[in-house]
């Protein structure tokens, strides 16, 4: 299945210089969105969304087909980042950081191989840093593609936005994004990263489990702790509405963007939020 519209309509390839590409990949999913720079507005967004999870190998299939109906993601853009959204990754304290160790840092939940791509990205402002897998055969196609990739995980985006939305919080802070029936939870206190992973659930009873139980684990209890909703979910959804039924103090907080969007992109509400603040 696939949503989005391809609208970019450019007199000659060499205007392509104001425009930047994301493409997020996941085992579920992809993503484009390109910005025009001198506009600050978003004027192409396609998703293609997997029945069910499938291999790298399978991925590659799926963008080679792609890349040979949408002409447009040929060009040759002023920057090319790829979003690698996965949760193979590992936060690890600057101070404790040395990258020729980085694939003994994923050894606490992953088992990497030998060839796997192993990339990390610096946190600045909690002065961590993301270590994490890219499927190596993704990462090859997509080089064969760009001269120039940045690299970067979801997860560092997620802070970054979280960063900007954040603040002068004394106490504790629990933000939750929900995603593809996946679950984020970042913990700040005194606006300091404390606690961060992801959850896959299935069912309501599953989803409010790992809230609550990361909320035990942290000492934190939920008629007391602001707890934060990221995406632009309904109050008459599931996880809301169970949510509430337990944590008392819950609220909405969409992440926003300094850039427009383009007026003919009718539904602005099927906008990915990681994938918008990632340029």
């Amino acid at each position: 299945m696939e949503t989005g519209l391809k609208t970019i309509q450019p007199n000659n390839i060499s205007e392509f210089s104001n425009y930047k590409l994301s493409i997020q990949v996941s085992l579920n999913g992809l993503c484009f969105c390109i910005l025009r720079i001198d506009t600050n507005t978003f004027e192409y967004y396609k998703t293609f969304v997997f029945e069910k999870k499938l291999t790298p190998s399978t991925i590659v299939e799926k963008l080679d087909a792609i890349f040979n109906s949408e002409s447009i993601l040929k060009l040759a853009f002023k920057s090319v980042k790829v979003i690698h959204n996965n949760m193979l990754f590992s936060l690890v304290p600057k101070a404790m950081f040395d990258k020729t160790n980085a694939i003994d840092y994923l050894k606490f939940n992953t088992k990497p191989l030998p060839n796997d791509t192993i990339l990390y990205n610096y946190h600045e402002n909690n002065t961590s840093y993301c270590v994490y897998l890219a499927f190596t055969a993704v990462n090859d196609y997509l080089n064969t593609k760009y001269k120039s990739i940045e690299n970067i995980h979801y997860t560092s985006l997620l802070l970054q936005s979280i960063q900007h939305l954040k603040q002068n919080n004394i106490g504790h802070k629990v933000y939750l994004n929900i995603h593809n029936n996946q679950l984020d939870i970042i913990a700040l206190n005194a606006n300091q990263l404390i606690f961060q992973n992801v959850f896959n659930y299935t069912t309501k009873e599953d989803f409010i489990y790992y809230t609550l139980f990361t909320l035990e684990q942290l000492n934190l209890d939920p008629n007391d702790v602001e707890v934060v909703i990221l995406n632009a979910i309904k109050k008459e959804s599931d996880e809301f509405k169970i949510l509430y039924k337990y944590i008392r103090n819950v609220k909405i907080e969409a992440i926003t963007t300094s850039f427009s969007v383009a007026k003919h992109i009718k539904n602005k509400t099927i906008l990915n939020q990681i994938i918008t603040n990632s340029f």
